[in-house]
């Protein structure tokens, strides 16, 4: 009887031991993420390739700024453009929402892939492996 308890005991400390590992891992991945950095001040295009064609001046004069509460602006000439943007930190990847009939911003609605971040710039690719386009945004 004590062996079985003994042995119900280490089972016990083992799975609670996993779970709080688990939750760090979790919490650690939360605080990792882009969305700190990129919710501070204002970003411009550095980088738009489609299908190895480069378009980067297409986004010449827009100016990004993200908002902590998922919604991101774009201006341009005095205009701007409001969208959304969210962050998957477990699949490293972020989703731009654009709805508008602007085609400039269409091309950049997309779930894209982080590929390279540091403190101020972030690079992407679609996360579509069959469209070859790459996004980088530097902070202004």
């Amino acid at each position: 009887m004590k062996k079985l308890s003994f042995t119900l005991a280490i089972i016990g400390a083992s799975v609670l031991f996993f779970v709080s590992c688990r939750s760090t891992v979790e919490d650690n991945a939360q605080q990792n993420g882009i969305s700190e950095t990129v919710s501070k001040g204002k970003w411009a295009v550095n980088l738009y390739m489609d299908a190895n064609l480069n378009q980067t001046n297409d986004f010449a004069g827009y100016e990004f700024v993200f908002g902590n509460d998922g919604k991101v602006t774009a201006t341009s000439n005095g205009i701007t453009t409001e969208g959304t943007w969210s962050e998957n930190v477990y699949t490293n990847r972020i989703l731009l929402n654009f709805n508008s009939n602007n085609a400039i911003l269409n091309k950049i609605t997309d779930e894209w892939l982080i590929s390279s971040q540091n403190s101020r710039s972030f690079q992407f690719n679609n996360a579509n492996q069959n469209q070859l386009e790459v996004l980088g945004l530097s902070q202004q």
